[in-house]
């Protein structure tokens, strides 16, 4: 097997929101895709991540959806399972361009050879892109972004199939009410994954308690609290940690970075010698103030639950008989248990055989 990394799409500017849609014309099997982009917004106020320039990625065949996230749910499930950090850094001058990284995996692991996407295996499979500047800071200017392949040649035995990742429901929920939903039950789980993210509002201000049963409470695969749900997410992923770069200023404007609880923030100077005071605000926001009032500075924000994301793993990670099979289920339903009115979000990964 020989690998390498190839482009879908060559690096380019989009100064207008909207969904570009390029066809997936490789025929090796890919084993994750890398989307490295940057965002020119003006020095306005932060309202979002700098992921959330990318409203949704998509992968389909005709009517067949593969994969259907936000950017920030490709970036916080990148975070969480790399162990690694994944930058934010910031060009404040002239104006402020943001860069990043989202990288979605098909396999357990980078070059999983059970595991990944293979093209040849649909009729005319297509990424779809959709992009808005805005969606960060007022007046966005443009995004910009390339689309690239780590493929397997000559692999061989050709991939059971792959990891299918989607949002499966969005929903506005209410203090102390449940929400009911009734999952498919078509494929293996390999993770489920609760999303809270709203600026100052931690991931225990969107809910309270989930639970997944079968058969009319029959079995139960989980009921979890969330503080005790963070806790073991905590032990499995350690803290998620982004360093972060760009400019202070006098009102102290602050910048949204992907761990959302229970977080702290590290800067110091990049340009001059003043004093620095970095400032922790729960939903994933920080904010650095300089004694005189403008500065540069570098830094690391690290905390949990990136992005708002508290994931259930349904399964030894990578053993993929040992996953949540629902094939034999005659119904499976989640509920989760409100705890204010905020946008809840639930993703679920699954795996989809050929």
């Amino acid at each position: 097997m020989r690998t390498r990394q190839t482009t879908i799409q060559a690096f380019a500017a989009h100064a207008a929101p909207g969904t570009e849609t390029y066809p997936i014309r490789l025929t090796d099997p890919i084993s994750r895709l890398v989307i490295p982009y940057s965002v020119l917004i003006p020095a306005a106020a932060r309202i979002a991540h700098m992921s959330a320039t990318f409203t949704k990625i998509a992968i389909v065949d005709g009517s067949d959806v593969l994969l259907s996230l936000t950017g920030q749910q490709i970036d916080g499930i990148a975070k969480m399972r790399s162990l690694s950090a994944n930058a934010t850094f910031e060009d404040p001058s002239p104006s402020i361009t943001v860069w990043g990284n989202l990288i979605i995996e098909f396999g357990r692991y980078l070059y999983d050879k059970q595991l990944a996407f293979d093209p040849t295996k649909f009729k005319n499979p297509q990424i779809q892109v959709t992009h808005n500047a805005a969606t960060i800071a007022a007046g966005g200017v443009r995004t910009d972004f390339s689309v690239l392949a780590d493929i397997m040649e000559g692999l061989g035995a050709a991939p059971m199939g792959f990891l299918m990742k989607k949002e499966a429901k969005s929903w506005l929920a209410a203090a102390a009410a449940w929400e009911y939903t009734e999952l498919a039950k078509d494929y293996k789980y390999r993770a489920i994954w609760i999303q809270g993210r709203t600026p100052l509002i931690g991931v225990d201000g969107h809910w309270s308690q989930a639970l997944l049963s079968e058969d009319n409470y029959k079995r139960i695969p989980f009921d979890s609290l969330i503080d005790d749900q963070v806790a073991d997410n905590a032990g499995d992923y350690g803290l998620i940690v982004e360093p972060i770069s760009g400019a202070v200023s006098a009102f102290a404007t602050p910048i949204f970075v992907a761990p959302s609880y229970g977080g702290s923030a590290l800067a110091v100077n990049s340009t001059a010698r003043n004093a620095l005071q970095a400032q922790w605000l729960n939903g994933g926001q920080v904010t650095v103030e300089s004694a005189n009032g403008t500065d540069d500075f570098r830094g690391i924000a690290q905390g949990f639950c990136p992005q708002g994301l508290v994931v259930w793993n349904m399964g030894p990670k990578d053993n993929i008989e040992d996953w949540y099979d629902p094939t034999g289920v005659g119904s499976l339903r989640l509920e989760v248990l409100g705890a204010g009115a905020r946008t809840i979000r639930l993703v679920t990964e699954q795996l989809r055989t050929y």
